[in-house]
């Protein structure tokens, strides 16, 4: 029988309320606007880009909630590219993945964005020091997966 577990990679095996916090800052400060809290960004996490500007800008036109959520998003990007991005993993999170390589053998990521979770895989089982074998899957947007497989 093959079992599979399935993990969402932000914020359940990484940690990246900073970098949330940090493109969110960077999305602000290019149009000009004070940036929010970062405990305002934090409360809005887990919220679609949309909906969180929303939030944060409740007085705003819904154009510039749309402009902000790709702000938001290039800045994230760039951080990327510019290898400003952090994605600790969480406390005992490698010590379950460790558990799942010995009892289930294989998990997944649905990413929204598959290249990012192949990004993040690679370093997390690099970290760990496992070979690992990612690949993204085909299929419609909302039912992609990542899945890994590796052996220490």
């Amino acid at each position: 029988m093959t079992r599979l577990a399935i993990f969402d990679c932000d914020g359940t095996l990484v940690d990246s309320q900073a970098n949330i916090c940090m493109a969110m800052e960077h999305a602000f400060e290019e149009m000009g606007m004070a940036p929010p809290p970062r405990h305002a960004t934090r409360r809005i996490v887990g919220l679609s880009l949309v909906e969180a500007m929303r939030h944060l800008l409740p007085d705003a036109e819904e154009a510039l909630h749309r402009d902000m959520a790709e702000r938001y998003k290039q800045a994230f990007l760039t951080l990327r590219g510019n290898g400003l991005v952090d994605e600790p993993l969480y406390d005992g999170m490698a010590a379950v993945l460790s558990e799942l390589d010995e009892t289930v053998g294989c998990w997944a990521l649905p990413p929204a964005n598959p290249i990012a979770a192949l990004n993040a895989a690679s370093t997390i089982m690099a970290s760990r020091g496992c070979s690992s074998r990612c690949r993204p899957q085909t299929g419609t947007p909302r039912n992609r997966t990542l899945r890994w497989s590796g052996k220490r």
